[in-house]
């Protein structure tokens, strides 16, 4: 992911508005590795002295279009495994996509297999 200030310019240069809660996410994705929720993110801004001074209420809304903003924009990767919430990996350039997989040739052995008893 972007830094949050290149990420204020693409969101300006998208038509998109850059308040200062988006900035409060951006900053908190920035550098993330923890693949969070919407939820707890939510939480870590809420709880942020910073946000609690300025933005005493930050709305989940707002945490969840950021979050999709971002994906759409390339920026972060939702990830769904069908149950339980989504997650979102900022930390998508230089890495291989999730569902892409690997092939490995195999390698015969001559070894005899072991018996089930």
């Amino acid at each position: 992911m972007r830094s949050p200030s290149e990420l204020t310019g693409a969101f300006r240069a998208g038509g998109l508005k850059v308040t200062r809660q988006r900035q409060l996410l951006l900053g908190l994705l920035y550098g993330n590795d923890e693949h969070p929720t919407a939820e707890t993110l939510h939480a870590s801004a809420s709880a942020s002295a910073s946000a609690s001074a300025r933005m005493p209420g930050l709305p989940l809304r707002t945490v969840y279009q950021t979050l999709t903003d971002l994906a759409s924009m390339g920026e972060l990767r939702q990830l769904s495994f069908g149950t339980g919430p989504t997650r979102f990996d900022p930390n998508v350039h230089g890495q291989p996509p999730i569902n892409q997989t690997r092939e490995y040739p195999c390698q015969s052995s001559t070894a005899p297999r072991p018996t089930r008893t």
